[in-house]
């Protein structure tokens, strides 16, 4: 099954929402819709986002937006052409190149942003946990960082709790 597709459908019991003919794009990648919503994409008002159950049992949630922008920060005609959805996804896949191609595009901008805030967590969980002491009073308090499961950290646990 495809992530991301554009797609038209024809209302059903199940979604009266849906109605014949309505277009627009969905995705089941949420840090990509994030993207499409930050650059201003409008939810596809009539169901913005569904949750579906899988034959096999699992959940996705899909996001829906409008297929193309309603007011591109652009200048030209020709550069609002090039801002749907679909376009959009097709640089988001392309990654790396497409930001190293397009430095200042807002997309490319938004990724960066996105992946920095990957890299930042990476960068979290592979980082030891410090755990501060307050030991003594008034003018002799002191301050101390220890590494968490290291042997300086068991003594002061052990003489100070924690």
């Amino acid at each position: 099954m495809q992530n991301t597709e554009t797609r038209k459908e024809n209302g059903t019991e199940d979604n009266p929402d849906l109605q014949r003919g309505s277009g627009f794009f969905t995705t089941q990648e949420t840090r990509f819709a994030a993207l499409l919503a930050t650059l201003g994409f409008e939810p596809w008002s009539p169901c913005p986002m569904e949750k579906v159950r899988e034959r096999n049992g699992t959940e996705v949630v899909r996001w829906n937006f409008k297929t193309t922008h309603a007011d591109p920060p652009v200048k030209t005609a020709a550069e609002a052409k090039d801002w749907t959805a679909l376009n959009f996804y097709r640089y988001w896949k392309q990654d790396l190149a497409f930001i190293e191609e397009n430095p200042w595009h807002p997309l490319a901008v938004a990724m960066c942003a996105l992946k920095n805030e990957q890299t930042l967590l990476e960068f979290v969980k592979k980082k030891k946990t410090l755990v501060r002491y307050s030991v003594g009073k008034g003018k002799r308090k002191k301050i101390y960082y220890v590494q968490e499961g290291t042997r300086k950290h068991e003594q002061m646990k052990e003489r100070y709790g924690y």
